[in-house]
């Protein structure tokens, strides 16, 4: 196989066959397997010149039209690297996860509940062990002691990411939501024009020996110095600015509220923590376009919605007049609905839309209903 994929000139179209077998390995040596030195410039660049199948798209349609009408669906938009699935075999140093049949970039929805999870174990449960704040009580994730689980996680926790068997008397349970995988949206002239998703990136170590001893529990025969010899190392990323379609499902009566509570968990998660490796020198960021609740429905200015819900219950306590309640919302819209879609009006008008009552604001609702399009 190696031998008649090494014939083509141009290589094959498809990253993953680039990425497994194209690259010439060395047979014996110190690092078996690998792809040689000196071809590792001509693979990495190969690698960053294979593009998206034409047909890609078709598959994607049909993989989005697979789900149901009830799908939360998430666009998220790479806004630095990614580098998932660092730790696959691969043959340079640094792994990379991608699509088998079509080799583009792909977010295991595995990946991302795990992310998730933690994330809002941090974030929301308790900040220490004996605090017993009953709300953050709730985020508690499983207690573990070593490889064993030794009580329950909190009711919040439990219910979206489900529960382990545990010494306690827990019994496992399934989370309420299901995270699937996220596949890269096909190319347009905005998304992608190129048709290229890979970038190359090098990590350079300066204290090979030091780190080596090091990690293998050894005495270094020498501290770090100026004059150790570098060790670049070459490895190929996802490019920022790829987008992905992430789908979220439920189960239960309660699925509208996990698929809320679940959709805002996943987009700060991946926006503040990040995605697969080095998210601490800031890759793997990815910051979401808006909700969808069908992949025909309307998109929302992400965070707005939100907004202008607390806004109408805090005007529902101080009792406002109606038309000074729609002023401070035409207020809180300002400029943020100019240029949105048709779509993106009427999902916020849908918000408030039926507590309106146009004969004790006339004016203002003539106003309100301009700047969002309705008759």
């Amino acid at each position: 196989m190696r031998d008649t994929l090494r014939a083509l000139q141009s290589g094959p179209d498809h990253a993953g066959l680039h990425w497994e077998v194209w690259g010439r390995v060395e047979a014996r040596g110190e690092k078996p397997g690998r792809v040689t030195p000196a071809e590792m410039e001509t693979w990495i660049g190969r690698m960053t010149a294979t593009q998206i199948a034409p047909d890609y798209g078709v598959f994607f349609e049909a993989w989005r039209a697979s789900f149901p009408r009830s799908t939360r669906w998430i666009t998220l938009t790479a806004s630095s690297r990614l580098l998932v699935g660092h730790g696959n075999p691969s043959p340079s140093e640094v792994g990379l996860t991608l699509h088998h049949t079509w080799g583009v970039p792909v977010l295991p929805g595995s990946s991302v509940k795990g992310v998730t999870s933690s994330f809002a174990e941090l974030r929301y449960g308790p900040e220490a062990r004996d605090d017993a704040r009953p709300e953050r009580a709730a985020w508690a994730g499983p207690r573990r002691d070593g490889g064993r689980f030794t009580g329950a996680p909190g009711a919040s926790y439990k219910a979206l990411f489900g529960a382990p068997d545990s010494d306690d008397g827990e019994v496992a349970q399934r989370g309420g939501v299901v995270v699937h995988d996220a596949l890269l949206l096909p190319p347009s002239a905005e998304h992608l024009p190129d048709r290229r998703f890979l970038v190359p990136d090098v990590l350079t170590v300066h204290h090979r020996a030091w780190y080596s001893a090091v990690m293998e529990g050894k005495a270094p025969a020498a501290l770090p110095n100026d004059w150790d010899d570098p060790n670049p190392v070459a490895f190929l990323t996802v490019r920022p600015g790829c987008r992905f379609l992430l789908p979220l499902t439920a189960r239960g009566e309660e699925a509208g509220d996990l698929l809320e509570v679940a959709s805002r968990l996943v987009q700060e998660a991946l926006a503040e923590a990040g995605l697969g490796a080095k998210t601490r020198r800031g890759y793997g960021r990815l910051v979401a376009d808006g909700v969808r609740r069908d992949p025909d429905g309307s998109s929302v200015v992400l965070g707005l919605i939100d907004e202008l819900k607390k806004l109408m219950g805090t005007q529902g306590k101080r009792n406002l007049p109606h038309a000074e309640r729609v002023r401070e919302v035409l207020a809180q819209l300002g400029d943020r609905i100019e240029g949105a879609s048709a779509d993106d009006r009427a999902a916020v008008w849908e918000v408030f839309g039926k507590h309106i009552k146009e004969a004790k604001a006339p004016a203002e609702i003539a106003e309100l209903k301009q700047r969002l399009g309705r008759p």
